[in-house]
């Protein structure tokens, strides 16, 4: 059940078919790697706006490039607002991670992120709750979805095409 160990197995058994086979199933993926990955950290939930203002300088200062942020539908949205001329004077790539936070009923605030950054937000629903993800994604269009911890089973691989693709 522990999925890094799942992940490191499908990696192993990736390397052996090149290995075998002279090709890597990954050049069959028509993407360019990145020559860089910009360095991230997660920033976690604030309740101080001074003390948010002051992580996120220092996570630029430190030379982070990637700012997660944890968010959920208590968060305060005018700190991000606050917060948003350091995050672009930086041209800092902003995300977030919801933990499955949000419901139907928090929505104004989930778009509030979906609109106002245009990012990624990872695990914006509870897993499993594919219901109320498609409500979200009826409302935001142009939510960009990190599957997390909603992936667990080959039917859920199935659904996840069916949810990005619109």
């Amino acid at each position: 059940g522990w999925n890094f160990t799942k992940a490191a197995i499908e990696m192993a058994a990736l390397k052996v078919i090149e290995q075998n086979t002279g090709i890597s199933p990954f050049d069959t993926i028509n993407k360019n790697p990145l020559k860089e990955v910009p360095v991230g950290i997660s920033m976690g939930l604030y309740t101080d706006l001074d003390h948010m203002r002051t992580s996120v300088q220092s996570a630029l200062d430190t030379g982070y490039r990637r700012l997660k942020f944890k968010i959920s539908p208590a968060v305060r949205t005018d700190f991000f607002d606050a917060v948003n001329p350091i995050l672009l004077k930086a041209d800092t790539y902003v995300s977030f991670d919801a933990n499955g936070s949000f419901g139907e009923d928090d929505f104004d605030t989930l778009g509030y992120f979906v609109n106002t950054y245009k990012t990624m937000v990872e695990q914006p629903i509870a897993p499993g709750r594919y219901d109320v993800l498609l409500k979200a994604k009826e409302r935001f269009p142009d939510m960009f979805v990190c599957f997390d911890e909603e992936v667990k089973s080959i039917g859920d691989l199935i659904f996840v095409p069916m949810f990005s693709s619109s």
